[in-house]
């Protein structure tokens, strides 16, 4: 089944997961925007917006672009560090 969604910013219409170059994504309820949009609006903050499988798979290359790699690469180590010191305080509550 073919799945159109329209991105906020811009409001043009595509086919979701057809374009390679400027993807939509799916950020929010009932909220598409391209990667190039979001990062033209909002720059790091985006990765905010996301949960961390979606900030995972945004393109590499586009984020390099926009100077924004090691940002996201930043993000993402700050959030597996705060699920491991949550996973590790669930596991010493277990115990006490």
């Amino acid at each position: 089944m073919t799945s159109i969604a329209t991105c906020r910013l811009c409001h043009e219409q595509e086919i979701v997961g057809n374009d390679h170059k400027n993807p939509i994504i799916h950020y929010a309820t009932r909220s598409n925007v391209h990667v190039r949009c979001a990062l033209q609006r909002w720059g790091k903050d985006f990765f905010g917006k996301l949960s961390t499988d979606r900030l995972k798979k945004l393109p590499f290359m586009i984020l390099q672009e926009f100077g924004f790699l090691d940002a996201a690469r930043e993000e993402l180590a700050r959030r597996e560090h705060s699920n491991r010191q949550a996973q590790n305080r669930d596991s010493m509550i277990g115990k006490i």
